[in-house]
């Protein structure tokens, strides 16, 4: 983990909790910046077709899909990013700031890696990239769902993730 980062946190009184989380995501993320041949860069407007195909695709069992409207949202969020190689997107993480009187969030809605390139730390730098930009606009939390019926349950929690006893609720009106 950078210095200056370890530092910030221990000044804002992080627990040693969330310093070691953020050690360990440093420590793969490092790991994995030599397995993972691509760029992570910032959601541009141009990437609309790529995203879109490779989002549905993943979510092909949702009620909701993915489409231009929602898309433009995650655009201007400023939290959402690609992985590229070469010419391909390779994955996504499209994530917006929640609000919050105890501090701001990151919400991460979707990650997606390509089939091709999963298990081969792809989905991991994205997540690292969006929390070091994070921390440089001084969010330090993560917040997402998922079923924990699904490969990704495992994987999150690999990754550092907790569950908190918060409990969804949803009310469906038309």
């Amino acid at each position: 983990m950078e210095k200056n980062c370890k530092e910030e946190l221990e000044n804002l009184g992080a627990d040693s909790t969330c310093i070691e989380t953020f050690e360990q995501l440093a420590y793969r993320n490092k790991k994995h910046e030599q397995s993972c041949d691509c760029v992570i860069r910032e959601l541009r407007e141009s990437d609309y077709d790529e995203i879109i195909i490779m989002l549905n695709r993943a979510f092909s069992l949702a009620l909701t899909r993915y489409d231009k409207e929602k898309f433009e949202k995650f655009l201007q969020s400023g939290y959402s990013f690609v992985a590229r190689n070469r010419d391909e997107i390779i994955g996504v993480v499209l994530g917006y700031v929640i609000p919050d009187l105890w501090g701001d969030a990151i919400y991460v809605d979707s990650l997606v890696v390509g089939e091709t390139v999963r298990g081969t730390g792809v989905g991991y730098r994205l997540l690292s990239y969006l929390s070091e930009y994070a921390l440089s606009k001084d969010i330090h939390e993560f917040r997402l769902q998922t079923d924990k019926n699904l490969e990704a349950y495992k994987i999150y929690k690999h990754w550092g993730f907790n569950e908190n006893s918060l409990v969804q609720m949803n009310k469906f009106f038309l």
